[in-house]
Order: structure tokens, then C-alpha cells, then sequence
């Protein structure tokens, strides 16, 4: 992956993965790596219940919101769960 985000510049890194995953945080840590720490990210949520992840899925789910600029979530429970625990964001 990591050869793959050096490659080419790109317009917009989508994550798949819900914010508190390891894969998030490891393709945060890879564009990083990569020279796009100032690419535009967004992520995949479907989290419809409220919880609170234990440390570090705590910690990977807070960098995701503030690494992130946007959303996409199945379901309008998931966006109002990111709101709530900090996502500032577009929620789509």
C-alpha cells in the first residue's frame, strides 16, 4: 500500500473502514509516510450503537476524526454516533 500511495498524487484517500479500525490508522500512518498528510480522507462508518471503544481503538477512532474531512455512512444512526463523539466533518 504504502508504494501505492507513493506513486501518484491523489485528489482524495476513501478508507473503507469504520475510524477506530487498525487498517485506519495504518493507511493514516502510510499517507503520511507517503507525503499526503494533507490529502483530502474520508471513511466508511456503520457503528449504530453508541459505544466506547477501549484504548488504542479510543485513540485510532479520535485520529480518524480529526484526520478526516468527510463520511459515508449506511445508516443515519452512524453519522449522528460520529457527531456526538466528534466528527466535524461532512456526514454523507
Amino acid at each position: 500500500m504504502h508504494r501505492a500511495l507513493r506513486a501518484a498524487p491523489y485528489d482524495l484517500i476513501d478508507v473503507h473502514e469504520e475510524p477506530a479500525s487498525v487498517a485506519m490508522a495504518e493507511v493514516q500512518l502510510l499517507a503520511r509516510l507517503a507525503g499526503h498528510a494533507r490529502t483530502p480522507m474520508a471513511f466508511y462508518g456503520a457503528q449504530n450503537i453508541a459505544k466506547r471503544y477501549p484504548p488504542p481503538f479510543r485513540w485510532f477512532e479520535q485520529r480518524a476524526f480529526r484526520r478526516a474531512r468527510a463520511t459515508y455512512v449506511c445508516n443515519e444512526a452512524a453519522g449522528e454516533i460520529f457527531r456526538a463523539k466528534g466528527f466535524r466533518g461532512d456526514v454523507a
